[in-house]
């Protein structure tokens, strides 16, 4: 099996739940402190710190996956893609979180 078709399934099914979980969480109430399995109910403070602890780890895998596998042009290519999504990700998180501060 090609790495970009291992890669697929799993994308679409964390894509499906993660779109349901956030539809379910919607209109609650965002959490500021204590545990919450669910990602969707964070603030967005909680969010940038969540995304923060989870760089050293993201970092490791990439380096891994880029170091130990063999991978095609392509795969290579969605890699890095999902590698730059995630600083903007903390970007947004962390404007969001000044914006709701004020």
């Amino acid at each position: 099996m090609d790495f970009l078709e291992i890669l697929i399934w799993p994308l679409l099914i964390t894509l499906i739940f993660s779109v349901i979980m956030a539809m379910i969480s919607k209109k609650k109430e965002k959490v500021d402190k204590g545990f919450v399995l669910n990602y969707h109910r964070l603030s967005y403070r909680r969010w940038y710190i969540r995304n923060l602890w989870g760089l050293p780890f993201i970092i490791i895998v990439y380096l891994g996956l880029f170091v130990f596998l063999d991978l095609s042009k392509t795969a290579y290519i969605v890699l890095a893609i999902a590698l730059l999504i995630f600083p903007i990700e903390l970007i947004y998180n962390f404007i969001k979180w000044k914006k709701t501060e004020q």
